[in-house]
């Protein structure tokens, strides 16, 4: 799903410049048509190029509805409609007053009567044009997910998510040395075998009941119920990341009894402490695992050679 045709919305300032700016440049006989074939060109542009979410795949639909209000969007969606039909009405209104034989100062003050209540339409949009503006900005940041064998990656914020990604594939995430730099998912992609992976980094979750995750963790939680075919866990038993191992260990137990996905354990960071410190580190969990690191790309071959034999036995 592509949300990048959501059309760029005008706010009220910019919609008057523009619209009643070129009219100026028109003979007077034409400014009154100009001004409302303008701003109901736009409006209506603005209202057709959203999605109907009630059609949309349901992670998108759930993905929105936790990034934006429904309600208000589709409030101010139909505010636009309606202030689209009033400023067509009033075009019809002073176009035929200004049809009849009035001499040129009686038919500037019909236009500028016009104008003023053109304004007024418009001011009463100001906030929802304002809040189309801003959804439509947070929307078209959304990834553009692919119909692809998905592996997603979770794990505590700072873990290392997004540097395993790159390591992974060719995506080039922002990587940062502090937690909750990954506020909205990423995408990668390799290809082994003449098979394409698509593989999603997720914003940090924390130790705490799902109920009470927000917006940016709810996320991650929609990527593992409706795109995942394998996840891959990171530890980081240096927790360098700023949360203990029994934190990190909570949370995996809460992702394996609360999703039927298969689990990939993988220890980050072995360029830190050691890739026998890692081994000692899983069994210390009792769970099988990787040992990788994302400077080098230590164990990433091992880690893809993985997730290919499980897509093998996940297709048969």
């Amino acid at each position: 799903m592509n949300f990048k045709g959501i059309c760029f919305v005008l706010g009220y300032e910019e919609l008057v410049d523009v619209a009643f700016g070129r009219a100026s440049k028109k003979i007077p006989s034409e400014k009154v048509k100009f001004v409302s074939k303008t701003i109901r060109k736009h409006l209506n542009k603005v209202t057709r190029s959203w999605p109907n979410l009630d059609e949309l795949p349901l992670f998108y639909n759930e993905l929105i509805n936790i990034t934006i209000d429904t309600e208000e969007l589709n409030n101010a969606l139909t505010a636009l409609k309606k202030s689209e039909m009033v400023i067509n009405k009033l075009e019809k209104t002073y176009e035929k007053k200004l049809r009849k034989r009035i001499g040129k100062d009686a038919s500037y003050q019909i236009r500028k009567v016009y104008y003023g209540r053109v304004k007024a339409t418009l001011k009463r949009i100001r906030r929802e044009l304002e809040f189309l503006a801003e959804s439509r900005k947070r929307l078209i940041e959304f990834p553009e997910i692919e119909d692809e064998f998905t592996i997603v990656i979770v794990g505590l914020p700072n873990v290392g998510k997004s540097s395993i990604l790159q390591a992974m594939t060719s995506a080039s995430p922002r990587v940062e040395p502090y937690p909750f730099t990954t506020q909205s998912m990423l995408l990668g992609y390799f290809e082994a075998k003449h098979l394409r992976y698509q593989v999603i980094d997720t914003p940090g979750l924390l130790d705490r009941p799902l109920k009470e995750r927000n917006p940016i963790e709810r996320q991650a939680i929609l990527s593992l119920r409706y795109l995942a075919n394998i996840v891959i866990y990171i530890f980081d038993p240096t927790e360098t990341c700023g949360f203990t191992k029994k934190e990190q260990l909570n949370v995996f137990q809460e992702l394996v009894k609360n999703f039927n996905i298969k689990v990939i354990p993988l220890v980050n960071k072995i360029d830190l402490h050691g890739e026998q410190a890692g081994t000692e580190f899983l069994n210390s969990i009792n769970l099988d695992g990787f040992k990788c690191s994302a400077i080098g790309k230590t164990g990433i071959d091992e880690l893809r050679e993985e997730i290919m034999n499980c897509r093998s036995t996940y297709e048969e």
